[in-house]
C-alpha cells in the first residue's frame, strides 16, 4: 500500500512538474502579450491627446 501510494505521489509530483514546465512558456508569451499590448495602447494614447490638445 505505501509503495503504490509512494509512486502516485511521485507521478503526481512529475504531472505537477510537466505542467510547470508547459505553462512557463505560454506565462512567458501572455506576460510579453500583455507587456507589449499597454505600451502599443499608451503610444496609441498619446497620439490621441497630442492630437486632441493639438
Amino acid at each position: 500500500m505505501y509503495g503504490i501510494s509512494g509512486e502516485r505521489r511521485r507521478t503526481g509530483t512529475g504531472f505537477q512538474i510537466m505542467l510547470l514546465v508547459l505553462m512557463f512558456p505560454v506565462w512567458i508569451v501572455f506576460t510579453a502579450a500583455s507587456v507589449l499590448i499597454d505600451v502599443f495602447f499608451g503610444k496609441i494614447l498619446a497620439c490621441f491627446r497630442s492630437l486632441l490638445y493639438n
